[in-house]
């Protein structure tokens, strides 16, 4: 049974709100393992680079950040995913703010498919994946189905709201690394 937009925020139970709350933690799971392991992220995309060398000189800078540089911009992102998981505790089933936290909790862990995958190419152990793999993803469907089962979402809009946020996906990360490449 769906619940209306026009519900109270009171209608989400206290498991739902916890979960709901609890992304920023699964956020942090993946990157500050990311974090830590700048460097070696940095060496990946520089030994891939180097099989590629025309692409290396242009692309390089784009793959590769400072300790503070990364610090910055996910710094930026967790604030942006704490905002999303607050809002959507505080709102109604079927909102738009429940709606865009769900699409950010499914592009959380969706986006564990390409980092396993660059894993692979690479032929390494990439920082952030353990986390990604052991708390985002599981954390992410386990949200996403509750959501979904609770008729707190509408898959519909799920759907799109997914579609745009993985479409912005890409100038925003460019943005938020550029913010931190001119703070730090």
């Amino acid at each position: 049974m769906a619940r209306s937009a026009a519900a109270p925020p009171s209608a989400l139970d206290p498991t739902t709100r916890r979960l709901i709350l609890l992304l920023p933690a699964a956020f942090l799971a993946h990157d500050l393992g990311e974090l830590a392991g700048n460097d070696e992220v940095n060496q990946a995309a520089h030994d891939l680079l180097r099989r590629f060398p025309i692409l290396a000189q242009r692309a390089l800078p784009y793959f590769t950040t400072s300790q503070a540089q990364a610090s910055v911009a996910i710094g930026t992102l967790a604030a942006g995913v704490a905002m999303l998981s607050w809002r959507a505790a505080r709102s109604a089933p079927g909102s738009p703010a429940m709606t865009t936290y769900a699409a950010a909790t499914l592009l959380l862990g969706a986006h564990m498919v390409p980092h396993a995958a660059q894993a692979i190419a690479l032929r390494r152990r990439l920082p952030g994946l353990a986390g990604g793999l052991m708390v985002s993803l599981p954390y992410s469907a386990l949200v996403i189905g509750r959501l979904l089962r609770h008729g707190l979402v509408e898959p519909g809009a799920l759907a799109r709201a997914t579609g745009a946020g993985a479409a912005l996906l890409v100038p925003v990360l460019l943005g938020v690394r550029a913010l931190g490449r001119s703070v730090a």
